[in-house]
C-alpha cells in the first residue's frame, strides 16, 4: 500500500502482473507488466521530450562497478545521452541491478530540468505473510489489456 494514499499496489514478479486498487472502490485492476530484454521491471526512458524529437543524440554506456544497497550487492550501469545541439543537452540514466534477486535496487534519471530517484527499502529475505496478497472479500478484479 502506498502510505496515506488509499491505493493498494501489488506487483507479482513471477506472473509479470500488477494489481492496483483503491480503498474507496471495491474493484482491482490487473494488468500485465511489459517484459524487457534488459533487467527487472524498471522501464525508464531517456527518449526525447516535447520539442526534442528532431534532435540527434549520442549515447555512451559506463559500468559503475558494485555497491551494497540494503545488504544486497548491486552492479551499476550509467547511460549518458548528449544532444548534438549548441549548447548540448545531457541526460543520464543510472541503474543498479542485483543478479541474485533479479531486481533493480536504485534508479537515478537526470535531465537538465530535474532528477528522479527510485530506491528499494527494507529488503527482507524471508517469505512474506500470505495475508498481504489476499483479495478483499467482494472485490471485483478487472483485467486490463497490455498497454
Amino acid at each position: 500500500m502506498i502510505a496515506g494514499s488509499g491505493v493498494v499496489q501489488v506487483i507479482d514478479p513471477v506472473a509479470w502482473m500488477i494489481l492496483v486498487s483503491t480503498e474507496s472502490e471495491n474493484v482491482g485492476y490487473r494488468l500485465p507488466l511489459p517484459k524487457s530484454s534488459t533487467v527487472g521491471f524498471a522501464n525508464f526512458s531517456l527518449a526525447a521530450g516535447e520539442g526534442e524529437a528532431s534532435q540527434k543524440w549520442i549515447s555512451r554506456t559506463e559500468q559503475l562497478g558494485t555497491q551494497t544497497i540494503e545488504g544486497v550487492e548491486f552492479e551499476g550501469t550509467r547511460i549518458v545521452q548528449t544532444s548534438e545541439d549548441e549548447p548540448p543537452i545531457i541526460k543520464t540514466l543510472e541503474q543498479w541491478h542485483s543478479t541474485d534477486l533479479d531486481l533493480i535496487g536504485l534508479v537515478v534519471v537526470s535531465t537538465p530540468d530535474e532528477t528522479y530517484t527510485s530506491r528499494i527499502r527494507n529488503v527482507r529475505h524471508e517469505e512474506p505473510d500470505p495475508a498481504l496478497f489476499k483479495i478483499l472479500p467482494g472485490c471485483r478484479i478487472l483485467d486490463l489489456p497490455n498497454p
